[in-house]
């Protein structure tokens, strides 16, 4: 059987024909790749580049090239990674913060419950009682439940500012390679 061999310091330099050839099959090992015209490939994993999928490369000349990302490829990774940014977003807005050393929850419920502490506050009411992240009861007078309740909010809306960062960041980028290495930790509150 015809094989290129590729060692592991190797480049593909070398094919039968000028012809332009799209790799079939693809396996996570070393092995033999399926290719036009009954030719096979041998590729060891020290050589396969870490993105070698089907479709993504193809021999011409007798070089292995990468192949531009189709439209339909780059909208998949760019909505797959939207979607891992508004997870992100939501564990962080809704897994709570502190104010001060407070831990402060910030699910919806808790946010709830904050909302009609503010319509007693506005009401009138000296203080409200509510209950801290760690389980803690704590009695806030209505200058001290206004600022946390600022804070609160200021955190949620800074949840959502990074999200719409990231898809913005994620709209601009234009493979998928850069789409996939695209940073998702960053731009958060803390």
């Amino acid at each position: 059987m015809d094989a290129l061999v590729v060692g592991p310091n190797d480049v593909v330099a070398a094919w039968v024909s000028d012809a332009t050839q799209t790799v079939d099959a693809i396996a996570a090992h070393g092995a033999i790749y399926p290719l036009a015209q009954g030719w096979r490939l041998v590729v060891p994993p020290s050589v396969k580049p870490p993105d070698f999928a089907p479709g993504r490369y193809q021999l011409v000349s007798g070089v292995l090239s990468r192949l531009p990302d189709s439209t339909a490829a780059v909208t998949g990774a760019r909505d797959m990674r939207r979607q891992q940014v508004t997870i992100e977003r939501q564990r962080r807005e809704f897994g709570g913060t502190t104010i001060g050393a407070n831990p402060v929850r910030t699910d919806l419920e808790s946010r709830q419950l904050y909302v009609e502490a503010a319509q007693l506050i506005a009401e009138g009411a000296a203080s409200v009682t509510l209950q801290r992240g760690d389980g803690a009861w704590v009695t806030l007078t209505a200058a001290q439940f206004t600022n946390a309740w600022q804070a609160i909010r200021a955190f949620v809306r800074d949840c959502r500012a990074g999200e719409r960062a990231h898809h913005e960041a994620l709209a601009a980028l234009a493979t998928v390679e850069a789409i996939d290495a695209y940073d998702l930790s960053t731009g958060w509150p803390a």
